[in-house]
């Protein structure tokens, strides 16, 4: 015979109680069977067709999951959502936390927001196409998580990018640096707000206080990259410039048209909001050679 060891952690710490065997690291519990199977030593032999019902595994990888996720330990998250998707690559919400995990892993270097607008369409594909999902009121509560979990990527990743910003203002990556990731940003919050429909915002109250908060995000957001901003240029010491593969005119004019979309769209639900004033599009005279 041989100590029983937890197939799902690896730990020998299991103690009975109430009947089962409990694993003290993960939780997993195994009954009388299950732990003599486990005590067994050798080989044995198995002939015919033989399923595995990997229920049990998945929902302890869930549950360890789920706790690392809420931890705010999004790198434990992902292996663990990884794990399930081992043992069954369909499970919609597995790729889709295993994609938010993979974003909250972010950097100013790399963003990895495409990643969660990603796994978030990959599940959808899973839901309708493969396990043919149509209830509405699934489909809704599915829709308002993830256009919540986008939204508060956005703007914990849009705070990081623009104090960084502040504080290194004076160099000559800092602004591009910036209108990068706030693209990025901007490409979350729509696709969170695309999740909503008119027919949730109006009649579900929670979808317009969500909607609201991501309009009013991507109004913070619109402003921040149309804002003029200084850092010392090869031209002066204080210079303004918007000559970079980022930003330019074209995304600048199409940000302000957005802008004043979103304002209005807004006033109709709030008619006294007051929206902070975007810039418009200005050349400076002292670098006309900057543009194109």
């Amino acid at each position: 015979m041989k100590a029983i060891k937890c197939e799902l952690c690896g730990s020998n710490d299991i103690v009975k109680n109430d009947g089962f065997f409990v694993c003290q690291y993960c939780g997993t519990k195994y009954s009388l069977e299950e732990a003599k199977k486990m005590m067994i030593e050798g080989v044995v032999e198995v002939s015919g067709t033989v399923r595995i019902d990997d229920t049990k595994q998945i929902e302890n990888y869930r549950k360890l999951a789920s706790r690392a996720f809420k931890d705010k330990i999004y790198e434990e998250a992902y292996d663990y959502y990884d794990k399930i998707l081992q043992l069954n690559p369909d499970d919609w919400e597995a790729v889709y936390k295993k994609g938010i995990s993979s974003s909250w892993q972010y950097s100013l270097a790399d963003s990895k927001i495409d990643e969660a607008i990603k796994a978030s369409k990959n599940a959808f594909d899973i839901i309708i196409n493969i396990l043919k999902i149509t209830e509405e009121s699934f489909m809704e509560q599915t829709k308002i998580a993830m256009a919540s979990d986008m939204n508060v990527l956005a703007v914990s990743f849009g705070n990081m990018a623009m104090e960084h910003y502040k504080k290194n203002w004076e160099s000559n990556t800092a602004a591009p640096l910036l209108w990068r990731n706030l693209r990025d940003c901007i490409d979350a919050e729509e696709y969170a707000m695309g999740l909503l429909s008119n027919k949730m915002v109006e009649s579900n109250q929670t979808a317009r206080a969500l909607y609201m908060n991501i309009l009013k995000n991507l109004v913070i957001h619109y402003c921040e990259i149309c804002m003029q901003r200084k850092y010392r240029a090869r031209c002066d010491e204080y210079g303004v410039s918007y000559a970079n593969v980022c930003y330019n005119d074209d995304y600048r004019r199409m940000a302000i048209g957005k802008y004043n979309n979103i304002v209005a769209e807004i006033r109709k639900y709030e008619s006294n909001y007051i929206a902070t004033p975007i810039q418009n599009v200005k050349k400076h005279s002292s670098f006309k050679s900057l543009w194109k």
